[in-house]
């Protein structure tokens, strides 16, 4: 049995036994931070890129928020996958990376031409506010259109 297969049977049978029902072994795949099994798992035809948790939360956003660099290295490159998708706190990718100063996966989602570096997420806050890092910081400074004058609106 191929290792994508074991995995999804795990993923299937964890999951089932938590009352889960939807496909999730992508999004479960990705948190191993295992390239070649995610290279596996991508190449399928049936495979749905944009997965979400209850929480809204995408399978970019989970690889951005944890700071998978091999996985980011697969999923950036994609044109299928929504960039600038939000979770339930309007957080997009990029946003979570900043917040948990990931500087390589920063560097990587600003270099996309799509990436909205100015979003903010439901607190009002944007990639800026949350860059607590000056490192990060240098990583925003430098995309173009980058607006250092924004000021956090609003709060959950």
């Amino acid at each position: 049995m191929d290792e994508v297969l074991q995995a999804q049977i795990i993923v299937t049978v964890v999951g089932r036994s938590q009352g889960i029902t939807e496909d999730i072994s992508l999004f479960v795949i990705v948190q191993s931070d295992h390239k070649e099994t995610v290279q596996m798992l991508l190449a399928r035809d049936n495979i749905d890129i944009d997965t979400r948790d209850r929480g809204n939360l995408g399978t970019l956003q989970l690889v951005a928020r944890g700071g998978y660099e091999a996985i980011i290295w697969l999923l950036r490159a994609r044109n299928d996958i929504n960039i600038d998708a939000k979770d339930e706190d309007d957080q997009t990718s990029l946003l979570l990376a900043v917040k948990g100063r990931h500087e390589v996966i920063v560097q990587l989602l600003v270099e996309r031409d799509d990436v909205d570096a100015n979003t903010f997420d439901c607190e009002g806050r944007s990639g800026m506010s949350w860059a607590a890092q000056e490192a990060v910081v240098r990583l925003l400074l430098a995309r173009d259109g980058i607006d250092t004058s924004v000021k956090d609106s609003k709060w959950c």
